[in-house]
């Protein structure tokens, strides 16, 4: 869903890094359903740490607080000034520049009303102010 909005919003490329198999054809069915991302969205297989992201500007990261130490160094290394957006999972040590709390919504099965499906947090962080 993050990569469709994105390409939704106005973005020219959106590329997503997944390591579990179903979640990648599972991705990579909804892009394709998509008329506004389907040519400008795709879903790489791998683990983060194994993909240049030097040309990136801007990072979303959606995984669990166990794998952003790891993640936090990588970003640091980057060459320039990068605009990152954690998932649900801030930082640890890193003050974001802007938090953005929401919820999921989705329309009933019958259409007729829109449910509440869950709520997020979005941290945003700039490698500008890292330390």
């Amino acid at each position: 869903r993050i990569l469709i909005q994105a390409c939704n919003r106005g973005a020219k490329r959106a590329v997503g890094i997944e390591i579990e198999p179903t979640l990648v054809k599972a991705s990579q069915e909804n892009i394709q359903q998509d008329p506004m991302s389907k040519d400008r969205a795709i879903i790489i297989e791998s683990d983060f740490a194994n993909v240049d992201l030097s040309d990136a500007t801007v990072i979303i990261v959606y995984m669990g607080a166990t794998g952003t130490s790891n993640t936090q160094k990588y970003l640091r290394s980057l060459p320039h000034v990068v605009r990152i957006i954690s998932h649900d999972y801030p930082f640890e040590g890193w003050t974001p520049t802007e938090t953005y709390h929401g919820t999921h919504i989705e329309p009933s099965p019958d259409g007729a009303v829109t449910q509440h499906i869950g709520s997020y947090t979005l941290f945003r962080y700039s490698t500008s102010n890292l330390q």
